[in-house]
């Protein structure tokens, strides 16, 4: 059951953009407000974990960060509290898997 993250994110009655790098991601970031990142840990240029890193040490703004990725090694999942995320995603994403941390995130977030 993997999914598209924008039409099952919006299908659970959230808005979701997405950016083509972390880069783009961090100056979204900047002028806009999100409840929720969800980054890939294997992106080009720089890795999710150090998108992660940036986001935590320049931002002003607290965001909570969801992790995923396909890889199956154990030390991304241990590794990811380290780089300010809240939790990991086991790619490919079930939905219901997903639906569990947006309910979570708005019930952190008090929506």
């Amino acid at each position: 059951d993997t999914l598209s993250f924008n039409f099952e994110i919006e299908r659970a009655g959230h808005s979701a953009e997405a950016a083509c790098d972390a880069y783009d991601g961090l100056k979204l970031i900047e002028f806009r407000n999100y409840d929720l990142i969800i980054c890939d840990i294997i992106l080009p240029q720089i890795s999710g974990l150090v998108f992660g890193t940036l986001l935590k040490q320049f931002s002003s703004k607290s965001i909570p960060l969801l992790l995923m990725s396909s890889a199956k090694e154990m030390q991304h999942i241990i590794s990811q509290h380290d780089f300010g995320a809240i939790g990991f995603i086991q790619k490919p994403v079930k939905r219901h898997l997903l639906n569990n941390w947006l309910n979570l995130v708005e019930e952190m977030r008090g929506l």
